[in-house]
C-alpha cells in the first residue's frame, strides 16, 4: 500500500515539474520546488528541501490530515448529540454571520468567536492525536528534574496536558467559554496543543484548521443532527494512534 501511494505522489510531481514554471507558489509542490531551487542558487545544496522530503511531507499531509480531520469531525457530532443547547448558540451563530444562502468562507471565522471556541473545546475535550510523534534529543538536557539522557525518544503527552485539572478546573466538562474572554472574544490557550508542539508540530496544522472550520459550519447550516432509531453515544474512547468515538449512526435532517 506505501508502494502504491508513493507512486501516486511521484507521479503527481512529475507532472508538476513537466509544467513548472520558475518562482511558482501555486500550490505545495511547485511551492517546494521553488524553494529548492532557491536554496541551491543560494547554497549549493538543497537543503532541507530534498527530493525524498517532498515525498514525505506529501504523505503525512494526506495520511495524517484525513485521519484526523474525519476523526475530530466525528466527535464533534458525538458532542453535538450530548449536548445540543451548546450546538444550538453554534447555529445561530452561523446564521447570523454566514446565513442559509451562501456556503462558509475562511473569511468567516473572525466573525464567529463561539464557532471557533466550540472548535477548541472539540480538539481539547477528544485530543484525537494523544501523544506527538517521536523524537529524539542529540545532548543530554534536563527537563525539570529529570535527566534526558543523549539520543533519547522524546514525545509528548498531550491527552494529559488537555485533561490537567490545575490547569482548565473542570476539564471533564464541555465548556467552550473557557475559551472566550470577558468581551466574548477568543482567548487561546498555551496549553491548547491538539497539533503537538514546539518547533517541529504538525506541517498541516494551517490546512487541518482549514478543513474542520469549513466542514463543522457546512455541516451545521445545513442540518439538524439526531440519533437514529435505536442508537446510543458513548464518550468512551477507543484507542490507538488517535483517539477514535465508538460507532454510532446520525440522521442529518435538512434544516428549513
Amino acid at each position: 500500500m506505501r508502494n502504491e501511494i508513493d507512486a501516486f505522489f511521484e507521479e503527481k510531481i512529475a507532472d508538476t515539474k513537466a509544467n513548472y514554471v520558475e518562482g511558482s507558489r501555486s500550490d505545495f509542490i511547485t511551492g517546494f520546488l521553488t524553494e529548492q531551487n532557491e536554496q541551491v542558487r543560494k547554497t549549493g545544496s538543497e537543503g532541507v528541501f530534498e527530493s525524498d522530503y517532498l515525498l514525505g511531507n506529501l504523505g503525512g499531509l494526506f495520511a495524517a490530515g484525513s485521519e484526523t480531520i474525519i476523526t475530530t469531525i466525528a466527535w464533534a457530532m458525538l458532542y453535538n448529540l450530548k449536548y445540543p443547547e451548546i450546538f444550538k448558540k453554534v447555529q445561530k451563530e452561523i446564521d447570523d454571520v454566514i446565513g442559509l444562502e451562501r456556503d462558509p468562507s475562511l473569511t468567516d471565522k473572525s466573525s464567529m468567536p463561539y464557532t471557533e471556541a466550540t472548535i477548541m473545546e472539540i480538539h481539547r475535550m477528544a485530543s484525537v492525536v494523544p501523544f506527538s510523534l517521536v523524537h529524539g534529543n542529540t545532548e543530554e538536557t534536563q527537563v525539570c528534574e529529570h535527566r534526558i539522557p543523549k539520543r533519547s525518544y522524546v514525545l509528548a503527552n498531550l491527552w494529559a496536558v488537555h485533561h490537567n485539572k490545575d490547569l482548565w478546573g473542570d476539564p471533564e466538562e464541555f465548556r467552550p467559554e473557557r475559551f472566550l474572554n470577558n468581551k466574548g472574544g477568543v482567548q487561546k490557550s498555551e496549553y491548547l496543543m491538539p497539533f503537538s508542539v514546539g518547533k517541529r508540530n504538525c506541517i498541516g496544522e494551517s490546512l487541518a484548521q482549514m478543513e474542520v472550520f469549513l466542514y463543522f459550519t457546512s455541516i451545521l447550516q445545513h442540518f439538524h443532527i439526531t440519533l437514529a432509531p435505536g442508537e446510543t453515544i458513548s464518550t468512551e474512547p477507543v484507542f490507538g494512534i488517535t483517539i477514535k468515538p465508538k460507532p454510532f449512526k446520525v440522521l442529518a435532517v435538512p434544516r428549513m
